[in-house]
């Protein structure tokens, strides 16, 4: 077992509250590591948006045999009504890269929607920046 990842790890507790995260695994074969490592990384999420209320991550293999790729998708829940969803998926032959590269995704997503929120709260358009 990876140090910090472990039993012991709390999951999702920061400053700003606490995130759900549902780690769904359609693949049978995804370790307690791994399960772990990828509600650490979609809690860390919330540090760029404070308005995240649920964190979804599957994980699914695609049809093709033995050499399959693994597909990791995410699916982020927000608070309020204009601003539901954030979502992003990736595969590759290795769950935790997908996981990786689907984080990476969301986490552009997240800061990109929280930019478009602030100039729009402050009545500027991005244009009106430079």
């Amino acid at each position: 077992m990876a140090a910090g990842w472990g039993e012991g790890f709390r999951s999702g507790v920061g400053i700003l509250g606490c995130v759900k995260v549902v780690v769904h695994d359609r693949t049978g074969e995804l370790s307690a590591d791994l399960r772990a490592y990828a509600e650490h990384k979609v809690s860390r999420l919330s540090r760029h948006f404070d308005r995240v209320a649920e964190a979804e991550v599957e994980f699914d293999s695609e049809k093709g045999g033995p050499g399959a790729a693994t597909r990791a998708r995410i699916t982020i829940r927000t608070e309020g009504r204009r601003h539901a969803l954030v979502h992003a998926g990736e595969r590759s032959h290795d769950p935790q890269a997908a996981l990786m590269l689907a984080v990476e995704k969301v986490d552009r997503q997240m800061v990109k929607l929280k930019e478009r929120i602030k100039v729009k709260a402050r009545g500027a358009t991005p244009k009106d920046q430079t």
